[in-house]
Formats: structure tokens, sequence, C-alpha cells
């Protein structure tokens, strides 16, 4: 009898140690993924910081060739092909390179930087280049690191191989997902991401310490285990001390149930696929609605709403103390916005708000990061002194209007405009002068336009304007007025009058067709005494094509 109440008690407690190693390494697995998931949602944050960094690093690069580009001195050492002169330049303007077209150039440039390209044009001639370079270098990744969490490092490879960072150069490096890596005795969770779109062969690789990982994860179960072991000697100790008091007394037995397996609780957010989503995206409002839609699931919310930069708080009805206010740091000029949340009826459970404000911390960097995008967008489109559209958006423009045209039998023209005598003006009163002159024009061609008509800035002081559904005499009557409210502008450093030279469809047999007419009647006007406006004349179509 005495045996088999030993062997009944041994299956008992054997059953309890298997279940309770059961639920420790269910646990342990669960800690250890929720820890991965962390790990890599930083990554991802790391990244974004550090692509941010350098976007605003070229867009200052882009800002100093257009300032350089625009120097007098610049164009005239590009003009004599002065290499003196232009070594001059660059010693006064570092990461800078001037290349005149005679051939003299000036300047160096590092391996690893990401390069903006500008031409300097006068008169209709281009006098040379000016290469600017945003360098990635040591100097970039100490302000990229200086965001992130300090045990967070940073390091750029080229060609799968570090070529600046944390690890010695040279080493083998690629993380194109998240993974774990050694190198030099140690190991980190990595994750490489392409820096920017022109240098395919640059990546920057962010890297966590994960050496003690998996110790760490398994540390609060396996205290749990030694405390249940601990447990069960003292249960048996005191099992056998009753027993042996009441061996006369008949045995009771007391029905055991099967321990439950637990159920474990899944995350109410896919952590790493919303930090992807918010990584991909540009569009702020469309990131603001999932960013809402994701902390009203995480936190179990019955609703909620963005409230925008100037909003009050809370609407008529609502109280400050049931609302739970997540704000989003994105460093926006008007404020930042924050996301409100109304309690569920049981009110809102002890860990919703840090999980809505680690979803508003990251939410903050993904709207900062599409600010960023937005930037660069726009410069690639639009010119940078006077705000108009380049030379590229310009060409972009005309030849889907012409194909428009055509398509609907409409009218089309383009007229461009000249400022006379332009580079006197920046010879006597300065770049900075010229400059206030050229934003002046610019601001009247804005004024003048409709909403369908395009402005563009299209090389030094000549401009262009594309006038959908306008003939020869509508674009006359246009030029007529630029020319006459620019030449009446008030508050310029010097008065300077404009030259126009007018085209349009269907005279001209392509939108090539159109600026090459509009530039033969531009160049009329100059030799005719400058100030005014010329229209083709009836064989100006076929003069254009000999």
């Amino acid at each position: 009898m005495r045996r088999d109440t030993r062997t009944r008690t041994a299956v008992v407690v054997l059953l309890v140690l298997t279940a309770a190693l059961g639920i420790l390494w269910l646990v342990g697995r669960s800690i250890d993924r929720n820890r991965t998931t962390a790990s890599n949602s930083q990554l991802v944050a790391d990244l974004q910081v550090a692509r941010a960094t350098l976007q605003s690093d070229v867009a200052v690069a882009s800002r100093n060739a257009s300032a350089l580009a625009h120097l007098p001195r610049v164009e005239e050492a590009l003009a004599r092909n002065d290499a003196a002169a232009l070594r001059a330049l660059v010693a006064e303007h570092p990461h800078v390179v001037l290349i005149s077209s005679g051939g003299a150039h000036a300047g160096s440039l590092t391996p690893l930087g990401v390069r903006r390209i500008l031409p300097v044009v006068s008169g209709g001639r281009t006098l040379g280049r000016v290469v600017a370079e945003a360098p990635v270098d040591a100097s970039f990744l100490a302000r990229a690191r200086a965001s992130l969490p300090s045990h967070d490092l940073l390091a750029v490879t080229q060609r799968g191989r570090v070529a600046s960072g944390a690890l010695p150069a040279g080493v083998a490096l690629s993380a194109e997902s998240a993974r774990d890596v050694h190198a030099q005795g140690h190991t980190y969770r990595a994750l490489a991401s392409a820096l920017v779109s022109d240098r395919p062969e640059l990546r920057v690789v962010a890297l966590a310490p994960a050496g003690n990982r998996l110790l760490s994860a398994w540390r609060l179960p396996l205290a749990v285990l030694a405390t249940l072991c601990a447990v069960g000697v003292l249960v048996l100790l005191s099992a056998g001390a009753l027993r042996r008091q009441e061996r006369r007394r008949p045995v009771r037995h007391v029905p055991t149930t099967e321990p439950q397996e637990p159920v474990a609780q899944q995350p109410p957010v896919p952590l790493a696929m919303l930090s992807e989503q918010l990584a991909a995206a540009n569009d702020v409002d469309a990131l603001l609605r999932v960013i809402l839609d994701a902390a009203i699931k995480a936190t179990g919310a019955s609703g909620g709403r963005v409230a925008r930069p100037g909003e009050a708080g809370t609407r008529a009805g609502e109280s400050d103390s049931d609302v739970l206010r997540v704000p989003l740091h994105t460093n926006d000029p008007e404020g930042d916005s924050a996301l409100l949340l109304y309690p569920p009826p049981d009110g809102f459970s002890p860990e919703a708000a840090g999980i809505a404000h680690w979803l508003g911390t990251h939410a903050g960097t993904a709207i900062r990061d599409a600010h960023f995008h937005r930037v660069v967008q726009e410069q690639e489109t639009n010119d940078v002194l006077t705000g108009l559209a380049n030379r590229k958006q310009l060409t972009t423009t005309l030849e889907r209007e012409f194909a428009g045209a055509e398509q609907r039998a409409l009218p089309l023209s383009v007229v461009l405009g000249d400022l006379d005598d332009f580079k006197a003006v920046n010879d006597r009163l300065g770049f900075r002068a010229g400059d206030e002159v050229l934003k002046a024009f610019a601001a009247t061609l804005e004024r003048c336009a409709r909403q369908i008509d395009l402005a563009a800035r299209i090389g030094g002081e000549q401009f262009a304007v594309v006038l959908p559904e306008t003939d020869t005499e509508g674009a006359t009557r246009f030029a007529e007025r630029v020319r006459a409210e620019f030449a009446s502008a008030e508050g310029l450093p010097a008065k300077v009058t404009a030259s126009y030279g007018i085209a349009s469809y269907p005279r001209a047999a392509s939108a090539e067709e159109l600026l090459t007419i509009a530039d033969t009647c531009l160049r009329r006007a100059k030799q005719d005494g400058k100030d005014r406006v010329v229209a083709p004349a009836p064989s100006m179509r076929t003069a254009a094509r000999t």
C-alpha cells in the first residue's frame, strides 16, 4: 500500500514538473519573440533616422551648389578657364568641385559621398558645372547616431563590405532582412537599407548588440522553475511528515485535475508589420490614418481622432481625464499633432498608455521622414531660388500638354522671357541684388499666370510659361501684361526690363519646335531694342525647320 502511494506521488510530481517545463518553454519563447520584434522595430527606426540625416545633408549640398552657380566670381573663373581662381574658390567651400567647360577644374570629393551636379549657364552658354557633395563619413554617422539609443551602432557598406562606421573597414556585412551577424568576436542584430537611389552600392546598416539576448530571455523562466522545484520539495517533505503522523488513519485520495495548457496571448498589433508600413509611406495624411487605426486596435479604445496643430485638446462633452492623449513629435513649424483615444466601456488597461506612446514615438519618426521625402521631391522639380518649376518639369509638362492639344485640337502657346542686361546688374550690385530681381520676375509670372499654366525658370535669367488652350493672340496679351507689370515694379534694387518670344500650336509640329520658334522670336526682340514682345510671323515655322 505504501509503495503504491509513493508511486502515485512520484507520477503526480513528474506530471507537474513536465507541465511546468512546457509552460516555462512557452513563456521563454514568447519573451524571446517579443524582444526580437522590439529589436527589429528599433532597427527600422534607426535606419529612418540615418536616411533622414543624409537627405538633409543632400538638401544642404544642393542649396550650396545653387548658391555657388550664381556667384559672379564662379561664372568669371569658369568663363576664363582660370584654374587658379577655381582653386581659390574651392578652398572657401569644402566638398565642392568646380569644372570649367574648357577643361580646368579644382577640388576633390570623397569616394562615399552623394553628389549633386548643377550646370552654370550665362547668356545661354554653359560655362561649366558645380559638383557639391554630401559626404557619407564618420561625421555623418556621428550626427545620425546622436538620435539613436546609446547601445545601437551604424555602419556604411559598399558592395557588401564595411566602408565606414562602427566596424573595421573591409569586414563583410550584409543584412537585407533583420538577422544576427557575427563580427570581431561580437554578435549583433543587424538590418540594412539603401541610403539613396543614385548610389545603390551604398547601404546603411543598423546594429544592436545581441550577445546575451537568449540568456536574458530565459532568466525569468529559469527563476520560476527553480522556485517551483523548491516549492515541490517543501510540499513533498511536508506530505511525508504528515503521513508518518497519520499512518494508522485511512488514506484519503484527493482527486487531481490535469493542468491546462496556457493560451499564449497574441499581441494586439503586429508591430513589425506596422513599422514596415510606417517606413514605406510618404503621405502624411495616410500615415496619420494608419497610426490612429493601429492605436485604437492596440489599446482597445472605443474610437479616436487626430488633433491638428492649433485644435483644442478636447471637444464639448470630452473630459481630459477620460481621453488618452498621445503627442506626435513631428517638428512641424505649425506645431505637433496628437492622437486622442476614447476609452472603452470598462476603461483602458494598465499597459494601454505605454503601447500608445510607443506607437506615437515611431509615428513621429515616420512623419518626419515623410516630410524629408516631400522636400527632396520638390527640389527635383522646382527651382531652388524662385520656387518655380525647373527645366525638367517644364519639358515634361510641355510634352504632355502638346500631346493633349494634338488629341483635342486645342491651341497651346509658350512664352519665353529673358531679363535684359541682367549680367550688368550682377556686376554692378552683386549676386544678392540679382537674386532679388530674379525672384521679383518669378513672382510677376506667377501673379499673371492662371492655375492651369506652368511658369518655370529654365536657366540663368531665362524663364518660360506654358499656356494651355491659348492661341498666339492670347499669349501676346499675357506677355504684354507681364512686361507692363514688371517694368512698373517697385522696390527692386535696379530698373530691369525683359524681352519675350512667343510660339503657338498648331504652327509648331512638336514641343521641341515650339521652344525653337519661341527662342527665335526672343532673339529678334533682343535685336529690335529689347523690352518688347515678338510673336512669330506666318513663315516662322518654315524658318525654324530650316
